[in-house]
């Protein structure tokens, strides 16, 4: 089952990068982040069951500073959803410390010679109670730098859905709507692939105390030798992935039998859960409209309407309506003027209004006359776009 999980991991992460590279570049961070916790969760594998030492010795304690980048490379790629865009700035390279730590902590392991790794790793696999701590370290001892890993991975998990919900509250309307998307999404997968592995991490550490009076996050306790059911878990990432195929595939398409499933499935539950309630399934149209509107800003022209955006991405206008009177919650001519107005805050944010008049912030932001813009911004702030200056610049 090891080379079963291996083969759909790379098969997923083929998928991903050729159907989203030309929406996202972003899509790289995922495929790092399946591919470290896929290492992590493979040598965890390879411990338990005690053989293929070649292979263990290969990954032990070498692939620490890989899996330490897992936590930093999901939370950038689920940045560039929300935003529908990579950004690097030079704040990012903080996300590299730990690795660049575990790294230097380890670069003495790295030079002993492949044979005697082997004894190392035969030792810590089948001898109870080797000393860890006794392989040469620099800063740190292994003790710590094996359990930092999931702690670490487990902190950027939370601290997403903490800055995504936060992101939520003070993002823009489409960036809101981007972000309970991405959020929901991410839910489902962390819940299938984070819980079953607590649970495990709890239990090995209960037996563990029973054969040793202090508590201890033993990998190799005897609960666990040899227990095949472990190549399970190998499963469960690739798996979470095509659960949710429109992570996967990108845009919806009938012929995706997954989907199409997946989408059945979600149907029957949601009926189940609200009887007599009318609910709509969640479309992909309303990603594709967000992303066109973001990338191309198309409400900056007086004359932008419904139609635009049916044409643009070939969307049929009914469907798009929909979209926004049913999805949204809101008609297409409020969402436009909504849009706008933000944009001709960020013009007045930036100073525009010291070399160009108010009706000239208007016309720039895409309204046809001064009158439309005051009702808008009025209906948006409570304010006229004067008292507004007043009070915010």
């Amino acid at each position: 089952m090891i080379f079963t999980s291996i083969f759909l991991t790379l098969l997923i992460s083929f998928v991903l990068l050729i159907n989203h590279w030309g929406q996202n570049k972003g899509i790289v961070f995922l495929v790092f982040g399946i591919l470290f916790s896929s290492i992590r969760l493979l040598t965890f594998l390879v411990i338990n069951i005690q053989s293929d030492f070649e292979v263990l010795a290969l990954l032990f304690l070498h692939t620490d500073p890989l899996v330490c980048l897992a936590g930093p490379a999901f939370l950038f790629y689920f940045r560039s959803l929300i935003f529908s865009k990579t950004v690097f700035r030079p704040a990012m390279l903080w996300h590299l410390l730990p690795s660049i730590l575990v790294l230097i902590n380890t670069l003495s392991y790295f030079f002993i010679p492949f044979n005697e790794k082997l004894g190392i790793v035969y030792r810590f696999t089948v001898e109870e109670g080797f000393d860890l701590d006794s392989l040469p370290h620099l800063l740190f001892n292994y003790s710590f730098q094996k359990a930092w890993p999931p702690i670490l991975s487990l902190s950027y998990y939370l601290f997403f859905i903490y800055w995504g919900y936060k992101t939520k509250r003070a993002g823009s309307i489409y960036i809101k709507k981007r972000a309970s998307l991405v959020i929901n999404r991410v839910m489902v997968i962390v819940a299938i692939n984070l819980i079953p592995g607590l649970l495990l991490v709890g239990y090995s550490s209960y037996q563990a105390s029973v054969h040793s009076p202090e508590l201890s996050l033993d990998y190799t306790n005897l609960a666990y030798k040899d227990n095949r059911i472990l190549y399970l878990m190998t499963l469960i990432l690739p798996i979470s992935i095509f659960l949710s195929p429109t992570m996967l595939y990108g845009e919806s398409d009938n012929r995706n039998k997954l989907g199409l499933f997946y989408t059945g499935v979600k149907k029957l539950f949601i009926s189940e859960m609200s009887v007599g309630q009318k609910t709509i399934p969640q479309s992909d149209d309303l990603d594709r409209i967000i992303l066109f509107i973001e990338d191309t800003k198309p409400y900056l022209k007086d004359n932008f309407s419904l139609h635009d955006i049916s044409r643009a991405i070939n969307i049929p206008h009914v469907r798009v309506t929909n979209c926004f009177n049913k999805q949204l919650k809101i008609s297409f001519p409020i969402y436009r003027n909504r849009l706008r107005v933000q944009y001709a805050t960020s013009l007045l944010r930036d100073g525009a209004q010291l070399h160009m008049s108010i009706e000239g912030i208007a016309m720039k932001s895409g309204f046809k006359s001064i009158s439309a813009f005051y009702a808008a911004f009025k209906a948006e702030y409570k304010m006229t776009p004067i008292d507004w200056i007043r009070e915010n610049l």
